[in-house]
């Protein structure tokens, strides 16, 4: 412990400090065996980050690949849509063991000079914030931040594995490799070799000159079970509640090496999590997620500050809800969309344009009972039922015109129908759902979808009341674009 304090490491005079209001771009370096577990999350979680304008980086290292040839090729990874972010090197990683990995991503990710932060990030872990708030936070406060242990070993102490890191102190261990490999690796390396030398140059230097922050961006449960003797078992209490809600779904007992292991993850749960000051957490086996497009939704609309991230949240001890059985559809992004979705709110011509839309085109089959069983009956569904009572649907029903069959169609339409529904699907069909753009009563309902050919029939009724839902697509309301009207479209000779 003495080589430390006297270390060059710890002796030479500290950098400047970023101030508040650098813009971060974070380097997040994911630690998986051969897989990203519940990676539908992960991915939608990226896709709105760009969405936002955010720059990052993901790297991934999968010590236990394939090797076909006893040989180590990214290219064997087995999730194809992780395959960019995938390191072309590996290390040898085992149970407290991780350093050379974590010091092999380092410094790939520190070849891009606009790398100010780097997180460690496990495979079992998810994200509980949208990238946005994590960079507000980073921007507003840009110091390393570590979840610290001072005590459980003292006097070496420790920080959980899962920490981010500012640029500067990675680059002061970059610079001090030999003394980092050699000094500073005791015990569970990747607990002690990065926290207790960054601890030691806080006490030389002070809090001003060399901070590292106490703060657990990464939420893991130690609490369960009467084995845990780790300090980080307290973090349950930053939860609201204690985290009742999370820590109630299915879990293994944690013990004094490894935490709480999540089996599955309820919608109420997660938004417990979300009401959290945590930025991510582990561990959730895979398929814990059952619904990612739901819980992708509420990181996607979360508005909490960090300052405050619990605000607006009430707990829900209730039995599970429709919306943790079924998910939402997938967010397909055409190629070439043929117009941007705008921040518009509801206008008397929309409403009408709606009305007239739905009164005239949807057919009977569509609003039926029938097609979407109360067993799948989505919350959008539910809104719709609520705004308009089952006699008003009843006397719509009883006039409306009989649905024309697809044979009796201009061939044009039918023959013009591939190229429409790219445009008309992922630009108007997402744009009604519930969310920030369109408040009020909206339902989507998708039958089952045949898998044989040679035709694939899509019933889907669209009721909106926002002009966002109106714009995004013309061939979504007008049949002089060749596309019919929301009613029953069939693909296919």
């Amino acid at each position: 412990m003495w080589k430390v304090k006297i270390s060059p490491f710890v002796q030479q005079p500290p950098g400047p400090v970023p101030r508040p209001g650098t813009r971060p771009k974070v380097a997040f370096l994911m630690f998986v065996k051969d897989t990203v577990l519940n990676p539908k999350l992960w991915l939608q979680w990226m896709r709105d980050a760009r969405s936002s304008g955010l720059d990052f980086r993901l790297i991934i290292h999968a010590a236990w690949i394939h090797r076909p040839n006893g040989e180590y090729d990214p290219n064997q990874f087995s999730q194809k849509e992780f395959l960019e972010y995938v390191s072309p090197e590996w290390s040898a990683t085992k149970w407290c063991n991780m350093w050379d990995a974590e010091w092999l991503l380092i410094q790939q990710a520190l070849k891009d000079p606009d790398v100010t932060h780097i997180q460690i990030l496990s495979q079992d872990s998810i994200p509980l914030k949208p990238m946005r708030y994590i960079y507000q936070a980073l921007q507003d406060d840009p110091v390393t931040r570590m979840c610290a242990d001072d005590y459980v070993y003292k006097p070496w102490p420790r920080a959980e594995t899962w920490w981010v890191m500012r640029r500067g102190d990675v680059e002061l261990f970059k610079q001090h490799e030999a003394q980092a490999k050699t000094w500073f690796r005791v015990e569970c390396s990747e607990e002690e070799a990065w926290y207790y030398p960054l601890r030691a140059r806080m006490e030389r230097w002070g809090w001003e000159a060399a901070p590292v922050k106490d703060e657990c961006v990464m939420f893991t449960d130690w609490a369960e079970g009467n084995h845990s003797c780790k300090a980080w078992a307290s973090l349950v209490k930053q939860c609201p509640n204690g985290c009742r809600v999370t820590r109630s779904m299915p879990h293994t007992e944690s013990a004094t090496k490894h935490p709480a292991v999540f089996q599955s993850l309820s919608i109420a749960a997660f938004r417990e999590l979300l009401a959290s000051p945590f930025w991510f957490s582990r561990k959730f086996a895979d398929g814990a997620i059952s619904t990612p497009n739901r819980f992708a939704a509420l990181l996607e609309n979360y508005t909490a500050n960090y300052t405050d991230p619990g605000l607006g949240y009430e707990e829900s001890l209730g039995v599970a809800t429709r919306e943790d059985l079924v998910d939402l559809p997938d967010q397909v992004v055409p190629a070439a969309p043929d117009a941007v979705v705008p921040d518009t709110v509801a206008t008397p011509a929309a409403d009408a344009a709606s009305d007239a839309v739905h009164e005239a085109a949807v057919p009977d089959a569509v609003v039926s009972d029938a097609v979407v069983p109360d067993a799948v009956a989505t919350p959008a569904a539910d809104a719709v039922a609520e705004a308009a009572p089952d006699a008003v649907l009843a006397g719509r029903r009883a006039a409306r015109p009989p649905a024309r069959p697809a044979a009796a169609r201009p061939a044009a339409a039918r023959d013009r129908l591939p190229a429409c529904l790219p445009a008309c699907l992922p630009a108007c069909l997402p744009a009604c759902l519930p969310g920030p753009r369109s408040r009020s009563s909206v339902a989507l309902l998708l039958p089952a979808v045949p898998r044989s050919p040679p035709s694939v029939g899509i019933g889907a009724l669209v009721r909106c009341r926002s002009l966002a839902c109106l714009l995004p697509s013309a061939c979504c309301l007008l049949p002089a674009t060749g596309c019919p009207l929301p009613g029953t479209w069939h693909v296919g000779p």
